[in-house]
């Protein structure tokens, strides 16, 4: 199922009308409501109680929406974790240089690049040592 048409349900049953999320979304209320129907469609039941005046949630609905809440906020966390790992620089820096320049150029920055950069391992290739 579309995640997407998921928390559109999700925000039918929070604001109780299709046109008050078209107005949150900026969609057509007509879109809002063949989503749901999709939805419904989809499962097999009805997911709201739908009249002219008033939309409320079937049991049905109550139960449906109370299992998939927690796990659209999981889908949340989960996204974020991925996005934040794969935002920060990680993993093993090997560099060969000489040990005159190592110890005047790279090693007085090694401390700072830790400091910003915690995920970074820096390892001597030579002797498969880590410096830090």
């Amino acid at each position: 199922m579309d995640i997407t048409a998921l928390r559109t349900v999700q925000l039918v049953a929070h604001h109780q009308s299709f046109a008050a999320v078209a107005r949150v979304l900026d969609v057509d209320p007509s879109s809002v409501s063949r989503t749901v129907a999709g939805i419904e469609g989809q499962l097999g039941l009805r997911l709201f109680q739908r009249s002219t005046r008033q939309l409320t949630l079937t049991e049905a609905g109550s139960v449906y929406l109370a299992r998939i809440g927690p796990l659209l906020d999981d889908m949340d966390l989960a996204r974020d974790a991925a996005a934040e790992v794969s935002t920060q620089p990680s993993g093993r820096v090997r560099l060969t240089a000489s040990v005159a320049f190592g110890q005047e150029v790279i090693v007085p920055h090694l401390a700072d690049m830790r400091t910003a950069l915690p995920e970074i391992v820096c390892g001597c290739p030579r002797f498969s040592k880590t410096i830090f």
